[in-house]
């Protein structure tokens, strides 16, 4: 069996163009299948995806109810304090 791995992680986002442009300035690149709909983000070991909150919630056949917290986080670990700083 192989080992487990993840290849996409999709966030439903509430507006997918300032989303895309946050994502943007942190140095993701844009892939060439996304879309109007969907953003995809090229990442060294996965792809990010940003879609349409209410879209996803429909998409997984559930009611988006918004908590103020989904419980999920994302990090992103730099290599020293000046790069947290830029």
């Amino acid at each position: 069996m192989s080992t487990p791995q993840i290849h996409i992680v999709t966030l439903g986002v509430s507006d997918l163009a300032r989303s895309r442009q946050f994502y943007e300035a942190w140095g993701w690149k844009v892939s060439s299948a996304s879309n109007d709909n969907i953003v995809f983000l090229k990442g060294s070991a996965g792809v990010l995806a940003l879609y349409g909150r209410e879209a996803l919630a429909e998409d997984a056949l559930a009611e988006d109810l918004p908590t103020g917290f989904a419980a999920v986080t994302l990090a992103r670990n730099a290599g020293s304090k000046e790069e947290v700083d830029e």
